[in-house]
């Protein structure tokens, strides 16, 4: 509870950092360190003072089929169940405020990117509810002032990690932690596995149905931006079949040992900080034509010094950590 309170307040002071407050007046409070360091502390504050029902036994289960056993079938969750509310409301206030907020000058539960779209309605409608709620909290000049829908669109500011995003975030964080539970609980190949593909093809599913199979059509669109309930949904669910996936090649049948990827998790936190900080520059990256090909290559190439730069530090034994 404590690291992860800790993780979380360093989280938003990096984050703070990284948006630059040299100017004050326009200095970006909303952010992805943020968000992870907000959905964290939720997260472990419900987990540290929720009670449990019981506490499940950290018990390897047989094959034979016993009472004791079924009853240790769902020990990763049933122990837990008072702690599923506080993520459960926090997705529902999401799911009123995104649909049914007023926002004056817009369609209540607009979903869309303002400006030209819809031949420019709804111009000053990006994100609906969002956008209108990061106003009343944050103000206009406090939020990210260029959107990826920005460039095609002739959008104002939105900022894909505002406050409504929070709540989804937090949700999607608990999954997680769900995911890890299995780990703890169960210690066969087998019995996580298949408590993990389950996990993953039900929200995988239920994300899919949401947004209908589509990119941007559906009940609920498939919206990164916006951090969607189909997008944490389909998000999480994948996790977990990726997560899954990883675990035989490198756990179950140990083909893989997970290089490169191992080495950049060993110093995350400064990879993820130095691209921030070093993005404008060569060799992270480099100014190009405008083709996928041409834009594919130049991240790429960014991607490959960042992973010789992780291996260079694991190399040398140098980590940094919070």
């Amino acid at each position: 509870f404590c690291l992860s309170r800790g993780l979380g307040d360093v989280y938003k002071r990096q984050g703070l950092f990284l948006n630059n407050g040299f100017y004050l007046n326009n200095w970006r409070f909303p952010g992805v360190l943020q968000r992870f360091g907000i959905s964290y502390l939720v997260v472990a504050l419900n987990a540290a003072l929720v009670p449990k029902i019981w506490t499940p036994k950290v018990n390897i289960l047989s094959d034979s089929k016993t009472k004791n056993q079924k009853a240790a079938m769902f020990d990763d969750l049933k122990p837990y169940l008072l702690q599923w509310p506080i993520p459960l409301i926090l997705l529902t206030i999401y799911l009123l405020l995104t649909f049914l907020l007023p926002v004056p000058g817009c369609p209540t539960g607009y979903l869309g990117p303002g400006g030209l779209h819809e031949w420019g309605r709804y111009w000053n409608c990006t994100g609906g509810a969002a956008l209108q709620v990061d106003k009343q909290i944050f103000g206009i000049q406090h939020i990210y002032q260029w959107p990826t829908c920005r460039t095609l669109y002739e959008t104002g500011a939105f900022d894909p990690e505002g406050f409504l995003g929070f709540m989804t975030s937090i949700f999607l964080c608990f999954l997680g932690l769900q995911c890890g539970r299995i780990l703890t609980c169960y210690q066969k190949h087998k019995q996580r596995l298949i408590r993990w593909i389950i996990w993953g093809i039900f929200f995988s599913a239920l994300g899919t149905l949401l947004c209908n199979g589509s990119k941007n059509d559906g009940w609920v669109p498939l919206n990164k931006n916006l951090w969607s309930v189909s997008f944490i949904f389909v998000m999480g669910g994948t996790g977990f079949l990726l997560l899954s996936l990883f675990y035989i090649f490198i756990d179950v049948f140990p083909l893989w040992n997970g290089s490169p990827f191992f080495f950049v998790g060993m110093n995350s936190i400064v990879i993820y900080c130095g691209s921030e900080v070093l993005q404008p520059y060569f060799p992270f990256s480099y100014s190009t034509v405008n083709s996928h090909a041409a834009l594919l290559a130049s991240n790429l190439i960014g991607v490959g010094v960042w992973c010789l730069i992780a291996y260079w530090m694991y190399h040398i034994k140098f980590f940094v950590n919070i």
